[in-house]
């Protein structure tokens, strides 16, 4: 499991979780506190995640650090499908958030999304430039004895 997290429980708010519900959904009793190795738990899952599909492109910066806002909001939104899906509470609103957090890593992955300096140089499009010169061409008139110039 992830040692790093990339949302807060005030992250997890902001996509409409209020405190009393994140309090339910991280406790297996009756509790008035956020039961903090859940919580974690679940967080912990979606760093997972979203570490397995940026670590392609952006391994030199995982665990981000600082973490872009993208992150933040993809982290905050997997670690509420989490908490859910914990307590067996996932229906099609929340399968829907799911499915477009997993969209978004895989336009992070694939350089749709740019989260900025990788530390990779990666050709566009597949196409890679080199610096040739005429000598070094196969079909250089000097490479060609025997034929008629």
């Amino acid at each position: 499991m992830a040692a790093h997290y990339y949302c807060t429980i005030d992250d997890v708010q902001k996509t409409g979780v209020t405190l009393p519900r994140i309090i339910e959904l991280s406790n297996d009793a009756k509790a008035e506190t956020v039961d903090e190795d859940n919580f974690d738990g679940c967080r912990g899952s979606a760093a997972d995640l979203i570490d397995s599909y940026c670590l392609g492109r952006y391994s030199a910066r995982i665990p981000f650090d600082p973490v872009p806002g993208v992150i933040v909001t993809i982290a905050a939104a997997l670690t509420k499908y989490f908490l859910y899906e914990r307590k067996n509470g996932v229906d099609d609103r929340l399968q829907k958030l799911y499915d477009a957090q997993i969209k978004q890593l895989t336009q992070i992955s694939n350089g749709v999304i740019d989260l900025g300096e990788s530390g990779q140089k990666l050709p566009q499009d597949g196409i890679s430039f080199t610096a040739k010169t005429p000598e070094d061409r196969v079909s250089h008139p000097d490479n060609l004895t025997g034929y008629i110039q």
